[in-house]
């Protein structure tokens, strides 16, 4: 009987680590979007599209849960954020990402539209640079390309890539003269 309540305890669990267990290590951008939750509410979460993480938000600092109110009541859909974050566990066993602070949240058109939450205030230069670290690490991974294939009937001709580059008068046809 002990056993079937400690399993049935452990399931909520473990339906909630499954999404946080395919995160490898701590993302290098925070990916806030609005989720429509079961019951109909409108919260911000962590969410990362592939692998599919979904995430609560917990914030350390009263500078970003003010920031997070603000998203809420704002019209923006989807934000990425540079900073202070890090994947935990709350006291329940429930994964969240924890944010302390944030250099600077870029939204869909790429527009900075806040920096230096719980941090002194950063210059322009620091911002541009938070800016590029969260648009390349936003770029789409390319996909392992095969190599070209022969579908024609034709034979491939194949080139050497370390044949080396030669002179005309190297041509056999100069040779025989």
């Amino acid at each position: 009987m002990k056993i079937l309540l400690l399993i049935l305890i452990a399931l909520p669990a473990l339906s909630f680590s499954a999404e946080f267990a395919s995160m490898a290590s701590k993302p290098n951008v925070l990916e806030l979007k609005k989720y429509r939750t079961v019951t109909g509410g409108l919260e911000l979460r962590y969410i990362h599209d592939s692998p599919r993480i979904v995430m609560r938000i917990g914030a350390g600092t009263n500078e970003a849960n003010d920031f997070l109110e603000k998203v809420m009541k704002s019209d923006l859909i989807k934000l990425n954020c540079d900073g202070d974050f890090y994947p935990a566990y709350d006291r329940f066993g429930s994964p969240y990402m924890h944010i302390n602070s944030l250099k600077s949240c870029v939204d869909e058109d790429g527009s900075v539209i806040a920096h230096s939450i719980g941090l002194t205030a950063l210059s322009n230069a620091d911002v541009a640079k938070s800016k590029k670290f969260i648009e390349d690490n936003m770029k789409p991974v390319a996909a392992l390309v095969a190599p070209n294939v022969n579908d024609s009937h034709n034979p491939k001709e194949v080139v050497n890539p370390k044949a080396g580059v030669f002179s005309s008068k190297l041509d056999s046809k100069n040779l025989a003269k």
